[in-house]
């Protein structure tokens, strides 16, 4: 399942265990549903952000950029 779809379908929980529509035993089953679906979005989102690079500067010499690993600062 696509990332965006996970999120699709988390939103959908929430707005059925939030309305409150639900008895409890499906409530407990969509909530477990729900944090599957939060598990897989932030080990795709980890993945992700190991793999973001930020570029630095280009070598003068070879032309090439040189890039270093994407870190979240709050200071950025």
């Amino acid at each position: 399942m696509e990332f965006e779809k996970r999120l699709k379908e988390l939103e959908k929980i929430n707005d059925q265990i939030a309305g409150g529509a639900l008895g409890l035993k499906e409530s407990i089953e969509t909530f477990k549903r729900g944090m599957k679906l939060v598990e897989q979005c932030k080990k795709e989102l980890t993945e992700a952000e190991q793999s973001v690079k930020k570029l630095i500067h280009v070598n003068e010499e070879t032309g090439e950029p040189e890039t270093e690993d994407f870190v979240l600062s709050s200071e950025e």
